[in-house]
């Protein structure tokens, strides 16, 4: 599931020098594990990587990635993977980073996809990019297309246009994956973490193309409550500040969901001359609601979600505590 927790999936990193070139780097992705620059924790894309010079320095395009908490969902890791297009996230344990250079990867994302039922029912049709096409004669035009089209891979025809393979990375494969419109999410997530699959349509000729990108996008858009989240207000806050003020109230209800099952919850947020918020939690026994006010936004939202989960765990005692009492009468 894609609500398991950073410290439950998380994997070593290799690390390596600033100065280490691409060609010496590319062999170390084989090994499935995240690639990093020594005391930056920079993360080395191996999309980037592929598309660079064989001398050049991993320094020069390794990138700074957004820690998750160690707690946290793995979907966030999603979201920061998409964001960055990187295949990697590190992990803050405790609310430093981890000394073992902990990371969740895309084959942990990929994992839980299969896992996680209302997205296995997804079709190819549903996720696919639009494939590019090049000529097989013409195969030195394939970086060019790549780049023009911000993809990774390129759809490989003959002269009559029939499927012949796929570049992919500087590679071209003569036998790629081949996936129908219709073919489930679940039936694609372990191919892609070797080679982008070909969608094809009831004749064979290619429409579309998903790789690991596609499928991070779709864990991104997921979200663990069955039960809605309606927000109202997040308008005035900075996207950055929107996305952890929405992280920390989630992270409450996750709690909250764990003693009871939610219907639907509500938070409203307004600015007049202080913070107001409401956050109101519908749930199997009753709804609980806070509303507050303050001039300091996060020390607002604090107050409001730790009284929100004080005051279902009373409730929750409570019922316990007449269930025992019940139980005993009998």
């Amino acid at each position: 599931m894609l609500s398991v927790k950073a410290e439950d999936v998380w994997v070593d990193a290799v690390e390596v020098d600033a100065k280490t070139t691409v060609k010496e780097v590319l062999p170390l992705f084989n090994q499935k594990r995240p690639v990093i620059v020594k005391k930056t924790g920079r993360v080395i894309s191996e999309r980037t990587a592929v598309r660079a010079q064989p001398n050049e320095p991993v320094s020069n395009f390794a990138v700074k990635v957004p820690a998750i908490h160690n707690e946290d969902p793995i979907f966030k890791a999603a979201q920061i993977m998409v964001s960055h297009e990187v295949n990697a996230v590190p992990v803050r344990n405790g609310g430093i980073l981890t000394r073992e250079n902990k990371y969740v990867t895309a084959k942990a994302v990929l994992g839980a996809i299969k896992s996680t039922r209302h997205l296995t029912k997804r079709e190819a049709r549903m996720i696919m990019h639009p494939i590019s096409l090049v000529r097989e004669d013409r195969l030195s035009n394939a970086p060019n297309i790549a780049a023009n089209n911000r993809v990774t891979s390129v759809a490989v025809v003959n002269a009559k246009g029939k499927l012949v393979g796929v570049w992919h990375n500087g590679k071209v494969y003569r036998q790629p994956d081949l996936a129908k419109e219709g073919t489930r999410v679940k039936l694609l997530a372990d191919k892609v973490l070797n080679h982008p699959v070909i969608v094809v349509d009831h004749q064979r000729n290619p429409v579309g193309v998903v790789d690991i990108p596609e499928l991070l996008e779709l864990a991104a858009m997921y979200r663990e409550f069955s039960a809605p989240i309606f927000y109202s207000g997040f308008d005035v806050l900075a996207p950055a500040t929107s996305e952890k003020v929405k992280t920390l109230i989630e992270t409450t209800l996750r709690k909250i969901s764990d003693m009871v099952p939610l219907i639907h919850s509500s938070v409203y947020l307004r600015k007049k001359g202080v913070w107001g918020l409401k956050v109101k939690v519908s749930t199997k026994w009753r709804a609980f609601i806070r509303f507050k006010e303050s001039s300091d936004l996060m020390q607002l939202l604090e107050q409001v979600m730790e009284g929100l989960l004080e005051e279902v765990k009373v409730e929750k005692k409570q019922k316990t505590e007449a269930r025992r009492i019940l139980k005993s009468e009998d």
